[in-house]
């Protein structure tokens, strides 16, 4: 059994409120704490190649067959791939500008479920002072699930709106929320909205 994702426990709309504000509090303390650091290199110069993994933790509302809220931190098998954590590679071709995309890939049951995910992005990395900043990045989103002899695919639009902060040199902590937007696939197309999302990147 293969499994690339940490275990946490969805769980109903009034317990991931109660839990809202701890994330709000985290959000506050990365933002003072990276404010406060002394300047590094800046993320986004031309050549940095940035290492990621997003969506490690996040409130997330999912609408597709029915409406489900989750937190936690990262995700299992049974969650949602929108909502399971991923590996993030981007290239900033110019200063400011990245290409790239992330990657999601889960087995269990011996291959009888698993989930794949690729979403490749384009960003713009925007500076607010020597060490936080705001990243929005956009792309397409293509995903399968393998489950009970069936597949369920689907192509969908991304929407990343990422803050990072930057307490060390060359690491940062992303936050902000995401958008997940179904197109085309079978059955009913999926809406995935991370109302805060966490994650952590690395670049050299």
């Amino acid at each position: 059994m293969t499994k690339l994702a940490l275990p946490f426990q969805a769980s109903p709309s009034r317990r991931s409120k109660c839990r809202a504000p701890w994330l709000i509090g985290l959000s506050a303390f990365v933002l003072v704490a990276t404010l406060a650091t002394p300047s590094f290199a800046q993320l986004g110069a031309r050549a940095h190649v940035a290492f990621a993994a997003d969506r490690l933790m996040g409130i997330y509302i999912l609408r597709g067959e029915g409406r489900d809220t989750t937190f936690g931190l990262g995700g299992p098998a049974s969650a949602h791939p929108y909502q399971l954590p991923r590996f993030g590679f981007d290239f900033f071709v110019v200063d400011h500008l990245s290409l790239g995309g992330a990657v999601v890939w889960t087995s269990q049951n011996e291959g009888d479920t698993s989930h794949f995910l690729l979403s490749p992005r384009v960003g713009y990395a925007i500076d607010f002072s020597r060490s936080f900043g705001f990243w929005p990045r956009g792309g397409l989103t293509f995903r399968n699930e393998h489950f009970d002899h069936r597949d369920d695919d689907e192509v969908a639009l991304t929407f990343e709106a990422m803050f990072y902060g930057e307490p060390a040199e060359h690491f940062a902590f992303i936050f902000g929320p995401v958008f997940d937007i179904g197109l085309a696939g079978d059955g009913e197309e999926a809406r995935n909205f991370g109302i805060i999302t966490f994650g952590v990147l690395g670049w050299i």
